[in-house]
């Protein structure tokens, strides 16, 4: 991401547009920090090389750009020409193949969950965070003077992949709690089963990935008015369940 935007800025190119998937590797792996002696503070051949910033570097202030006082170098001029940013959450309802993430047919839904590990959501909760301070003019923190204010501050969404969306069709999807999915499989999912008939709609209830998992998203394929149907009639199935674990919701 930081030599992506790097070049893009020094060859000129206008990139107005982007997607950024939300993952661990964007915070541990990509983050230019260099910090061999792991004491928070990045080495300064690293930086004299442009192989590192001081302190690395989050999403937000790779997107931004950081001054050069504050980087210690030129290496993140940011991305001048932004105006539309997603922040793409992961979701265990659009699965990729091969390691393949991005295809030409690919759509975006809202997103309605925090992605599939701890970390991912706490990486949700930076980006809201810094997002906010953003909409409120106090720009990106540690970056120095503040580049999005007014005309040039770009728009902020959280997005997820969806498959290819049949004409007249929307996907859309709701979060519950792991330990709701009983309130939804009895019978043999005999209640998913005849809400799809009554609704038109497919119903997708992904499964348990990980042990520590706490929500579970059921995606939902449809014409819109009957995808809102769903949705209402499975949270009312769930009102018994929240009510005795509202803490789980």
């Amino acid at each position: 991401m930081v030599r992506f935007f790097n070049r893009c800025f020094y060859q000129n190119f206008e990139i107005r547009r982007v997607a950024v998937v939300c993952s661990g590797q964007l915070t541990q792996c990509c983050d230019f920090d260099d910090d061999p002696d792991g004491w928070g503070v990045s080495d300064q051949h690293a930086i004299d090389m442009e192989n590192a910033v001081f302190g690395g570097a989050t999403p937000m202030q790779v997107l931004h750009g950081m001054d050069e006082a504050v980087a210690g170098n030129q290496l993140i001029p940011g991305g001048r020409f932004l105006r539309d940013i997603k922040f793409i959450v992961k979701t265990d309802l659009m699965q990729f193949k091969d390691g393949r993430q991005v295809t030409p047919n690919l759509s975006f839904r809202p997103a309605v969950g925090n992605g599939l590990t701890k970390g991912q959501g706490q990486l949700k909760n930076n980006l809201t965070l810094a997002i906010d301070r953003v909409l409120r003019g106090e720009g990106v923190l540690n970056t120095g003077v503040n580049k999005w204010l007014g005309g040039s501050m770009p728009r902020f969404s959280f997005a997820s992949f969806a498959p290819p969306t049949d004409p007249g069709k929307v996907h859309d999807a709701l979060v519950i709690p792991v330990k709701g999915v009983e309130k939804l499989n009895g019978n043999n999912w005999a209640f998913i089963q005849n809400l799809e008939k009554k609704t038109g709609c497919k119903i997708l209830v992904c499964k348990k990935e990980y042990p520590v998992q706490p929500t579970i998203e059921i995606g939902i394929h449809g014409v819109r008015a009957k995808v809102l149907e769903a949705k209402k009639a499975i949270n009312e199935q769930l009102v018994s369940f929240l009510r005795a674990y509202p803490s789980d919701f």
